[in-house]
């Protein structure tokens, strides 16, 4: 009898121990995954104005009505991304954004040094290319002309940027993008090529309206050309800035 007890605990003992065994192999997977997007793109990369001549202006608009570009510029636009507007994504139906202008850092993208004389924001202004407001346009930063040689500086070109040296200021507020209505804004872009100042004369110049640059920012090439020659690369960085999503 006490055989067949020693016998029976021994069995108990084994079927407890294999199913400790058992149950410490099992395991379960959960796959966790996302798919991370940012909520808006821009186009293009970039608009460069190439040559062109002091006192005149020049456009990268876009047609209001097709959205493709008036002459042979592109325009500035901002698009809500593809995982935005998928059924997929829910959560929210509008971005807001600002834009920003701002002196280069220094360096192109192509890591080589960035040689602008000047940046180029006070001499451009935006205007909204679309049939409906996109947001309001400021006039920030400091003054950029003086048309009439006194030494002051007059009003800065109207909707123009000059970037702050600290915190930046918007060039553009309360712009907004909607999921199914308004997913694309378009920006027109206005550059009106200033005149280094020693060469504008208030008394003989047929327009009064110029937008100048100090000469300290023309230069006379290189190898020096003759004096009376002068030109000035312009640039700067202009940054779309989403600061707020609401359902």
């Amino acid at each position: 009898m006490l055989k067949r007890l020693l016998l029976f605990a021994g069995t108990l003992t084994a079927v407890a121990v294999g199913s400790v065994g058992f149950a410490a192999y099992e395991s379960h997977i959960i796959n966790v995954k996302a798919h991370v997007e940012k909520a808006t793109y821009v186009t293009p990369d970039e608009i460069d104005f190439g040559i062109t001549l002091m006192q005149d202006s020049y456009s990268a608009a876009c047609n209001p009505q097709t959205g493709e570009p008036i002459g042979d510029l592109p325009c500035m636009k901002i698009h809500l991304s593809n995982s935005f507007i998928d059924e997929a994504q829910d959560k929210y139906i509008t971005v807001e954004y600002l834009i920003y202008c701002e002196v280069k850092a220094g360096l192109n993208p192509d890591d080589e040094p960035w040689d602008a004389d000047h940046q180029i924001t006070p001499y451009i202004t935006l205007t909204d290319s679309d049939l409906e407001p996109d947001g309001s346009i400021l006039t920030s930063g400091g003054d950029v002309r003086d048309t009439d040689q006194d030494g002051v500086a007059d009003d800065p070109v109207p909707n123009s940027c000059r970037a702050a040296a600290g915190v930046p200021e918007p060039w553009v507020v309360g712009g907004t993008l909607m999921k199914g209505l308004d997913e694309v804004d378009a920006w027109d872009m206005h550059f009106f090529a200033p005149l280094c100042d020693d060469n504008y004369n208030p008394e003989t110049d047929p327009s009064l309206a110029v937008d100048l640059i100090d000469s300290e920012f023309c230069n006379k090439g290189d190898p020096p050309l003759p004096n009376s020659y002068e030109q000035v690369d312009l640039g700067s960085d202009i940054k779309f800035q989403v600061d707020h999503f609401e359902q």
